[in-house]
């Protein structure tokens, strides 16, 4: 038995929009983490003050404001691409091609910066858990 798809019926500006606002608030999901990330560096650092903790924290601490910058460009780019959106949608069709670009290079964005803040995330945790003091 063979099974074959239909094609579902959705404009392409409505995939886009709906993309651009699920990434929106993933990415706010993700700056509140990162806050957390950089709270549990500083309680753990406020009782450990060893040269080598120390390192440990300032990398880390260095890799999450990294992160805080990437969020922030990445929210630009969302802006700029709603912005394109509402335009493509007002009539303005010289927006097509550069809307499908932001896009795609966003869709590409977007899955790299998940697996890197997950990455972080992990081997913050995985390190922090090396340093602690199970006696």
């Amino acid at each position: 038995m063979i099974v074959t798809m239909s094609k579902i019926k959705i404009s392409e500006t409505d995939q886009f929009l709906h993309e651009v606002q699920t990434w929106g608030r993933s990415l706010d999901f993700y700056k509140q983490e990162n806050t957390y990330l950089k709270t549990r560096l500083s309680q753990v650092l406020d009782n450990n003050s060893g040269k080598t903790f120390v390192a440990f924290a300032e990398q880390y601490n260095s890799r999450f404001l990294f992160m805080d910058d990437y969020i922030k460009d990445l929210k630009t780019d969302l802006k700029l691409q709603m912005n394109m959106l509402r335009d493509y949608i007002l009539g303005n069709q010289t927006q097509q091609r550069p809307l499908e670009n932001l896009q795609k290079k966003l869709r590409t964005e977007m899955v790299n910066f998940e697996k890197n803040v997950t990455s972080l995330k992990h081997d913050f945790n995985q390190q922090l858990a090396t340093y602690l003091d199970l006696s």
